[in-house]
């Protein structure tokens, strides 16, 4: 089945990586919750997005667990905004 049904998916789906690797603190809501900053830990060198999947070359440091959880904070975000 496709995760992406246009370019716009796409652009969504990597604004969240954006957000999450960002060095700036980003905040949202009413109550400013700042988003888990993962960046001290991961970068992400290269990526593909195609309509069904995708791949991604990710660095991780020493935090073993940072790649698990930037990924479901990505995914929760994506699936929450898609309704998927």
């Amino acid at each position: 089945s496709l995760i992406f049904l246009d370019d716009e998916d796409k652009i969504y789906f990597l604004s969240l990586f954006e957000r999450y690797l960002n060095p700036d603190s980003i905040q949202v809501g009413y109550d400013k919750t700042p988003y888990k900053k993962f960046n001290d830990d991961i970068e992400l060198e290269a990526y593909c997005l195609m309509d069904n999947h995708f791949h991604l070359l990710i660095w991780q440091g020493t935090n073993t667990r940072a790649m698990t959880e930037l990924m479901r904070a990505v995914r929760t975000s994506y699936l929450q905004t898609k309704n998927l």
